[in-house]
């Protein structure tokens, strides 16, 4: 993968109701100033001015909504599930959107982009995760976690080498 996808990120959801756009850019690399006065919804999900994910919410072809993440610490990459691969950092269900950012687990509310709840559970980076029954099963670089979809921890395992 190289450097520049990483840092700046685009991926397109959608759903019988709405269209997101999620657009990642990393300020690790190159520091910007970002106009916060662009956006309708300010999301602070930690204190630190690192990286940023702007949300953009479109029904029938408009722009109804938008928002900034911020606070994002750690890496972030942006996949959703596929026929191959059924691991995700974003999932869009029933109008919600659940985000795996760096040590975030995170739930926004869609259109009106609300944060729903907020988790690091790890305490170290989490990556992707899996749909298990009515749960999700995060997998985080020190522990696995199974967290219910109202952001509730329902256990973590932690090993050698998970």
């Amino acid at each position: 993968m190289e450097q520049s996808e990483f840092n700046n990120q685009k991926l397109i959801l959608e759903n019988t109701d709405f269209k997101i756009e999620l657009k990642y850019e990393s300020q690790y690399l190159e520091a910007k100033e970002i106009e916060k006065d662009n956006y309708n919804h300010i999301i602070e999900i930690n204190d630190l001015d690192s990286s940023n994910l702007e949300i953009r919410v479109f029904k029938e072809n408009e722009e109804i909504n938008n928002g900034l993440i911020s606070g994002v610490k750690g890496g972030t990459w942006l996949s959703k599930t596929t026929e191959k691969e059924n691991s995700q950092t974003v999932k869009f269900e029933n109008n919600e959107i659940i985000l795996s950012l760096g040590f975030n687990l995170v739930s926004i509310q869609v259109p009106s982009l609300n944060m729903n709840w907020n988790i690091e559970p790890d305490s170290a980076e989490i990556f992707d995760f899996y749909d298990l029954e009515d749960d999700i099963l995060l997998r985080g670089e020190l522990q696995i976690h199974r967290i219910d979809l109202n952001g509730n921890i329902k256990w973590s395992y932690g090993g050698r080498d998970i």
